[in-house]
């Protein structure tokens, strides 16, 4: 398998209006943006920012670290996301 962290600390860089931050969405195999020959395959999709108008992006929440295993979230913010 495939682990995967992501951490964000969203915000602006001295002297900069940019706002930098990240957003993520999972996906199944079923979505046709993933190409797979596994029914049980997901994939995660993490952007500065939203890729397309779908309600499915999520923001990263300032400082939060994520745990992805082959595509799916595992945890977040020290809780065990898999009971």
């Amino acid at each position: 398998g495939e682990y995967m962290f992501a951490y964000s600390w969203p915000g602006s860089r001295p002297g900069s209006s940019t706002w930098n931050g990240l957003h993520y969405m999972l996906q199944d195999s079923d979505s046709n943006s993933i190409h797979s020959h596994d029914s049980k395959s997901h994939a995660v999709v993490i952007a500065t920012k939203p890729l397309s108008d779908s309600s499915s992006w999520t923001e990263f929440k300032r400082g939060e670290l994520i745990l992805f295993y082959n595509g799916a979230k595992i945890s977040s913010e020290g809780q065990d996301l898999t009971q």
